[in-house]
């Protein structure tokens, strides 16, 4: 079991990764996120404990300290090992990085076993669209991924905890929305 802190998107993008969930699903070539209580999103850290009475008062705090940002997916990628997953690249830019620096600073002293992938300077921002892949699967992944019409432009909106395997949610929060 572990913990991971999520940001989730706005309701297109969301519709529009569960539907290339969907079909990758459908097809049988890679059922798990589609067939999973996972939502779209992107990982900003992952540890082995997490208090979660202080990491929920943190993580809404935190949420209601940062304006809903943009987000671009203008491509694809893959991790190779040690089984594959194919994802959507995010446009990296500062207000992301801040937000992920954040949630490590935020976090750091009410959790233990911070996943070493997750930590600033070493985190690739990724929004999976398939995992834990052998090579023929993979292959199969992105020949039906680089169908997504990209660019895929959309918003993070939600700051999350989850509990996985299995996925359950545990809280989230709504990003500040600014004035109107």
């Amino acid at each position: 079991m572990f913990y991971a802190i999520h940001a989730f998107f706005d309701q297109p993008t969301e519709t529009a990764i569960k539907t290339m969930w969907k079909e990758l699903a459908d097809s049988g070539v890679a059922p798990y996120l589609y067939q999973s209580a996972n939502r779209p999103h992107l990982t900003l850290a992952i540890y082995d404990t997490l208090d979660s009475q202080a990491g929920e008062a943190r993580l809404h705090d935190l949420a209601g300290a940062n304006l809903v940002l943009p987000v671009v997916f203008p491509s694809l990628g893959m991790f190779t090992r040690p089984m594959s997953a194919v994802f959507l690249a995010p446009r990296v830019d500062i207000a992301l990085l801040e937000l992920h620096a954040q949630v490590h600073q935020v976090f750091k002293d009410i959790v233990t076993g911070a996943d070493d992938y997750y930590l600033p300077g070493k985190w690739v921002p990724h929004c999976a669209l398939a995992l834990e892949l052998d090579k023929a699967t993979a292959i199969k992944v992105i020949e039906k991924a680089i169908q997504m019409p990209l660019p895929l432009v959309g918003r993070i909106i939600e700051l999350g905890a989850i509990e996985a395997r299995p996925v359950r949610h545990l809280f989230g929060f709504p990003l500040y929305q600014g004035r109107s």
